[in-house]
């Protein structure tokens, strides 16, 4: 969890998602990367999947978005 990239390079390749702040994308070989939306400019990337777990990923980090999210604002401040 210590990976963190732009909003900007996420989107390339970014999937919907039903979770508010948790996004998905899709690389040119297939890698399914899960990453919580830490602040507007950047994303923590936390997880990357199949798509066979994927659901199972997405669900598990859905419960978890608010505590990455508090991990990264404490770096900061």
């Amino acid at each position: 969890m210590d990976k963190v990239m732009s909003i900007d390079q996420f989107k390339v390749g970014q999937l919907e998602s039903p979770h508010q702040d948790l996004l998905l994308r899709s690389d040119e070989y297939g890698t399914l990367t899960i990453g919580v939306l830490i602040n507007p400019k950047e994303v923590a990337i936390v997880a990357c999947s199949t798509v066979d777990k994927v659901f199972e990923d997405m669900m598990f980090w859905a419960d978890k978005v608010e505590q990455v999210k508090k991990a990264y604002s404490s770096k900061v401040g």
